[in-house]
């Protein structure tokens, strides 16, 4: 910042100065017009003077073009009469038998005696090599030299050869030393090309030859700037300087002086076989004397002479009226430099203020006067400079100063006093940071300038923060690289030690002293391999290997096992530039726990065998690893009633058995290669066979039956276990994993079916099974979509009077392709799948409509029975969809009756039916259980379950007339549950004999086909208005009862 200042202070006095100049140049202003009348007056003479020069150069162009068409006429004859000579020599060599060197030679010493200008004669074979040279003394490096190797000859030769007669090369650089040309000749014998005779031609030489024959003088030759250290002198008339060219090339310069006038040269351009030659001609000092007229000079003198004494003449007339506006000029031009002077001051960004030899103010710039803010007022021209110093003193500009007033004038005089260049920094009373520089000029006037370093300063502080923050980093950088956990190695492009911290060579167990910094990788690395358990064997190869590829600078990962066991994590990160950082961590610690997580995570700690990920880690790479013609079987293990070991014996003789035969199968496994045993979870297990036909498969599953059945002792108790086993074959039976896993399920569950202990194949028609069920799930998704299904609905009477006291929903499926579909086809499907909350909805959705229906015509019907979806009451939102029915129908409670299986209530004892339930009941909905007596419950439990009602099943209903144990059964039953003030249904009354016997046991209800079919809503509104209970009880009682009345 202060250079700058400087610099401007040095502009600005520069300035000054030159302002000062001009107009001390202005006074002498008037003198130019007399100068006008002198310079006019030679203007005529140079004109004058100028016709006469030009028809000089007329005359001295005309010559030039002479001596140039002389020169070229000379080097065409010259070109000529050799390449003559040559094609004697082709004619008499094609006249000739064999090969007549001796006469080439012969001839060829004779020519270059008689034409001076040659460097060589040569015989070039069709090969391209210079077989015969002549002379050869001077010319050996030419002998058998191959042109064929160098494109430009071998071209220039392949041309020759196709045209069949003489071709000139361009200038080159001839192996005997010097600048040459070549013609090239082509042989013939017997019309076949025979080789070359090659001419080379020594073209300072040459030229200087035709020069003499011209008859030239005082000729320095030169060629393309080379200058031969014993330059020929010939007769040169003309004294022009000469230059020949070949293709635009320089081949030769003839330069009698280094004075050639700036005239128009001549060029004469010819051309000669297959190259273009030009001749340049410029003339000399001497030429242009010895052809320029004598009446030039004179007329020049004598002109200069007259306008000179004209001009003085008109120079004093005029000198009096221009020293009169001399001054008004001066004025006018050193005002405008004073506004463009102010207008650049004003441009500056650093305060400006240029001060007079009497210490008075003469100018301050916008810059300045923003500095001094609070007195710019009073900065103004005629300022005197003690008064400054008392404004800033006063308004405290450079902010609060503890000197005295005394003492501080006297400083500040002094520092005005002072040298031609001062600077001092001071604080400005904002707070910013300024540097006051004081220029003196030479005429003692002053130029101050201030200048805002303030940002400036801040940049040097905050550089210094980063340089400071930068150290600290370095210091962290450096305890972090000495207390890293690993071994860090850092490695040079040339592959060198240039880092390392301490546990480097702990690590590597390296002393300092032997790999110190500086060492080279390949030492490293080969004391490592001796200890690396994978590498002692071929350290060499290991050594190259390593060194490859770190070169190739790509990041790298490894570990490697010591000879004691310690496993090290080696990273390798390439540097930018070149170089490579390695990381070594001793892993060990970690390796062994990783092999007990990965024990844990793998094998069963109950039965010790391979758990379910391994299992699926195996079978996937099974799959990837196993081409289809090499197959395998899955095999799906699952113990038989192990839940109940669990119930009578505890856990831990359920853990006993699983172990003991978790211990068989990994015998069974040690004894038949290719089948490797799984704990899939809970009593299931998995097993993969691989390498077995079907036969063999049944041997194994067998073989697994039977040892499994051993009876194993637990205590004072003895178990019998048995498994069912599903077997699925890959490729026969699926292409995949998951299709494997599906198919050896349904073999298992079909050995289940089947009574369990044994095994099954996969079949296609369990396939079929499948696929079947599929269907009906994705036709059903849609029937619930559409509104396909519908109610049926079939009475319940009641037997003492014949009056109705309910009907049972029964949904139904209008299949657009199957027609009416029963729910013993569908509702399972729905359970399984998920699709039971949805059928349930639509039930309830249904029922209620119809319930609603019914209560507004007036229709006696009871109680709607519905049947609840086991799915639709675990699932949590039953009692929300209920109550939402209800609400959007308007249903009053004592319509509803909901049905529920006793299996429901007991298969999951931790579920939430029985308080569904509860509440409603609560809400005044009968809750009845369905098919009692075909489940768990008895009548111990009636008491405890929230039920007001219970449908006896059909399987006691339908020998009640054959069997009077039967009979009394029911008997009691409905007498017992008459007692605990619940309703009673009996479902499935299908003769009047049934119905009769019911009559006689209690006050009940009956359901069944004796009565009515289910049948949808319309029918039912037509049975319940023609139907007439006493006219059928009336009917029913003219059969007498097959047993006496309870």
């Amino acid at each position: 910042m202060a250079g700058s200042a400087e610099n401007e202070g040095k502009t600005l006095k520069k300035a000054a100065e030159s302002s000062m100049d001009q107009a001390i140049a202005h006074r002498f202003r008037p003198h130019v017009l007399g100068l006008i009348t002198t310079f006019l007056g030679l203007f005529i003479i140079f004109g004058l003077v100028g016709k006469l020069q030009h028809d000089d150069r007329l005359r001295i162009a005309s010559e030039l073009e002479r001596e140039a068409a002389v020169l070229a006429s000379v080097i065409k004859v010259d070109l000529s009469t050799r390449v003559k000579s040559l094609q004697r020599m082709a004619d008499r060599w094609k006249a000739s038998t064999g090969t007549p060197r001796n006469e080439f030679l012969s001839d060829a010493q004779a020519y270059i005696q008689d034409q001076p200008g040659y460097q060589a004669l040569e015989w070039v074979d069709t090969n391209y090599i210079a077989r015969w040279v002549a002379p050869l003394k001077g010319n050996e490096a030419a002998l058998n030299l191959d042109l064929g190797k160098e494109p430009r000859r071998k071209r220039a030769l392949e041309k020759a050869k196709i045209k069949e007669g003489p071709t000139l090369s361009q200038p080159i650089d001839l192996v005997q030393g010097g600048k040459g040309m070549l013609v090239y000749l082509p042989l013939l014998r017997d019309n076949q090309f025979d080789g070359f005779i090659l001419a080379v031609f020594k073209i300072e030489t040459w030229l200087n030859t035709l020069y003499s024959k011209a008859h030239f003088e005082n000729a320095a030759i030169t060629m393309g700037g080379w200058k031969p250290e014993d330059s020929l002198l010939v007769d040169l008339v003309t004294r022009v300087n000469l230059s020949v060219h070949m293709d635009n090339m320089l081949i030769h310069e003839s330069r009698v002086a280094e004075d050639a006038i700036s005239l128009p040269g001549a060029k004469i351009k010819f051309a000669y076989a297959n190259q273009a030659f030009s001749v340049h001609a410029v003339p000399t000092e001497a030429f242009i004397k010895a052809h320029s007229s004598q009446l030039t000079q004179w007329v020049a003198v004598l002109g200069l002479i007259f306008s000179t004494a004209f001009g003085f003449i008109i120079y004093q007339l005029f000198v009096a009226r221009e020293q009169r506006g001399v001054a008004d000029h001066a004025r006018k031009d050193l005002n405008a430099t004073q506004q463009h002077l102010l207008a650049s001051v004003n441009a500056m960004r650093n305060g400006i203020a240029i001060w007079s030899s009497d210490d008075e103010l003469i100018m301050a710039n916008s810059a300045y006067l923003d500095l001094v803010d609070p007195i710019k007022d009073f900065i103004k021209p005629g300022l005197s400079h003690d008064t400054l110093l008392v404004l800033f003193r006063e308004y405290g500009i450079w902010g609060k100063d503890e000197r005295s007033d005394e003492e501080f004038y006297k400083q500040q005089r002094a520092f005005r006093r002072s040298a031609s260049f001062t600077s001092e920094e001071r604080k400005h009373a904002d707070g910013r940071e300024i540097i006051i520089e004081r220029h003196a000029l030479e005429n003692n006037s002053v130029i101050t300038v201030l200048i805002d370093v303030t940002e400036h300063r801040q940049r040097e502080h905050k550089l210094q923060s980063v340089q400071n923050e930068l150290s600290a980093n370095l210091e962290i950088l450096k305890s972090t690289f000495e207390n890293f956990p690993g071994g860090i190695g850092v490695y040079s492009q040339a592959l060198h030690l240039t880092a390392a911290n301490s546990a480097f060579y702990e690590t590597l167990h390296l002393s300092e002293e032997d790999f110190p910094v500086g060492s080279n990788f390949k030492d490293i690395v080969r004391h490592q391999a001796h200890r690396d358990e994978q590498n002692r064997e071929d350290i060499d190869s290991h050594i190259s290997d390593e060194i490859s590829r770190v070169r190739k600078g790509c990041e790298y990962r490894r570990r490697n096992r010591d000879i004691d066991g310690t496993v090290l994590e080696i990273h390798d990160f390439p540097i930018k530039g070149g170089g490579f950082i390695t990381t070594y961590m001793d892993v060990t610690e970690n390796e062994n726990l990783v092999r007990k997580l990965e024990h844990i995570a793998y094998y069963d700690q109950l039965t010790g065998l391979s758990n379910r990920a391994s299992c699926q880690r195996d079978l996937t790479e099974q799959f990837s690893d196993n081409p289809k013609q090499s197959g395998f079987a899955l095999v799906q293990i699952d113990l038989d009633n192990f839940k109940r070991v669990n119930d009578t014996l505890g856990h831990a003789a359920g853990d006993h058995l699983l172990r003991t035969l978790g211990n068989r199968l990994i015998h069974l496994s040690n004894d038949l290669p290719g089948f490797k045993p799984y704990r899939w979870g809970g009593d299931e297990f998995l097993a993969i066979v691989a390498g077995y036909d079907s036969d063999g498969l049944d041997d194994i599953c067998a073989e697994i039956t039977d040892i499994i059945s051993i009876p194993v002792k637990y205590e004072s108790s003895t178990l019998n276990p048995t498994v069912s086993l599903g077997i699925a074959r890959y490729p026969e039976d699926a292409d995949s994993l998951d299709a494997l896993m599906i198919f050896s399920d349904l073999a298992l569950y079909k050995t289940k079916e089947l009574g369990r202990d044994g095994y099954q194949f996969f079949t296609s028609e369990m396939k079929d099974k499948i696929d079947m069920e599929a269907r009906i799930e994705t036709d059903l998704r849609v029937g619930i979509e559409a509104d396909q299904l519908e109610l049926y609905y079939q009475p319940q009477i009641d037997l003492s009077d014949g009056s109705i006291s309910g009907f049972e929903a029964l949904v139904r499926w209008n299949h657009p392709e199957q027609g009416l579909v029963s729910p013993a086809y569908f509702i399972p499907i729905a359970e399984n799948t998920g699709l039971g909350p949805a059928l349930s909805r639509c039930v309830l959705d249904q029922a209620m409509t119809t319930a609603k229906d019914w209560s507004n015509k007036g229709v006696d019907f009871g109680r709607i029975a519905i049947n609840l979806s086991p799915q639709h009451l675990k699932r949590g939102n039953f009692l929300d969809d209920f109550s939402a029915a209800m609400q959007k129908h308007q249903v009053s409670p004592n319509h509803l009756t909901v049905e529920v299986l006793e299996s429901y209530l007991f298969d999951d004892p931790n579920s939430d039916i029985a308080n569904i339930l509860t509440l409603l009941r609560e809400r005044g909905i009968l809750v009845e259980l369905d098919d009692f007596g075909t489940g768990y419950a008895s009548l111990s439990h009636l008491s405890s379950l929230p039920v007001n009602g219970l449908k006896i099943d059909q399987s006691f209903i339908r020998e009640i007339n054959e069997d009077i144990k039967q009979s009394g059964i029911v008997s009691s039953l409905i007498s017992m549950t008459n007692l605990m003030g619940m309703h009673v249904v009996c479902e499935g009354v299908e003769t009047r004999e049934q119905f009769t016997i019911l009559r006689q046991f209690s006050n009940c209800s009956a359901q069944g086909y004796f009565i009515q079919r289910p049948m949808d809503k319309q029918k039912t509104e037509s049975w319940i208005e023609h139907w007439h209970p006493a006219r059928f009880l009336a009917e029913i009682d003219k059969i007498q009862p097959l047993f006496g009345a309870a």
